[in-house]
């Protein structure tokens, strides 16, 4: 069985780090904020964060806010990341039960390459996809889709693990069963929509729906 599992929010707390190179960015450029900083911004690309934080779209002034958050948070920030609780264990363990894992995130490659390293899971993943180097996607939902196409992938024995109205929306477009968590930043639901308030509990969903294919 395939999952492909959003980054931000899903297996990483990373909002800390985030939101402190957002806020020394906008320092440093001399721009005013137009909008509160809180843990729901972290999850969009950097580009379109920028804009909608800066209120500007002027490209010059979002280059400059972008350059001081990567100079911030690449060398620096990403080291605040936290894991959620039991994730590494759930990971591990679908992996030596031999389910295919991979990533596809709205996060930039490099502090999810530097992230992934950090906590000594590079090895954990049969493939990494992030945005910002993916040249055949502009959103989430191209982004799972060339996931899926790289590795040919069955829509049937895959699914996607995500914390967001947006990552639902992008796995529904491509045919995959979507599974929400409760722990991270964007925590929706409709009446009877499935949702895991646990890694433990995710683990175990994951060997269930395995166990029927």
């Amino acid at each position: 069985m395939n999952i492909i599992f959003d980054l931000d929010g899903t297996l990483i707390n990373s909002s800390s780090g985030i939101l402190k190179a957002i806020e020394l960015a906008f320092k440093s450029c001399e721009v005013d904020m137009q909008l509160p900083l809180n843990n729901e911004l972290v999850g969009p690309p950097l580009t379109e964060l920028l804009v909608m934080l800066s209120g500007a779209s002027d490209e010059v002034l979002i280059s400059e806010l972008a350059a001081a958050f990567k100079s911030s948070y690449d060398t620096e920030g990403y080291k605040e990341t936290s894991i959620f609780d039991g994730v590494e264990d759930m990971l591990k363990s679908l992996k030596q039960q031999g389910f295919n894992l991979f990533i596809a995130t709205n996060k930039r490659m490099l502090p999810t390459q530097k992230i992934l390293e950090f906590f000594n899971w590079s090895d954990l993943f049969d493939g990494v996809y992030a945005l910002d180097v993916c040249k055949e996607a502009s959103n989430k939902s191209d982004l799972i889709s060339y996931v899926l196409k790289q590795h040919e992938l069955d829509v049937h024995h895959s699914v996607y693990i995500g914390d967001t109205v947006p990552d639902k929306t992008a796995a529904l477009a491509n045919g995959l069963k979507f599974v929400m968590v409760s722990w991270g930043y964007e925590f929706q639901i409709e009446d009877g929509e499935e949702y895991v308030t646990s890694s433990s509990e995710l683990l175990r969903y994951l060997n269930r729906i395995n166990s029927l294919n």
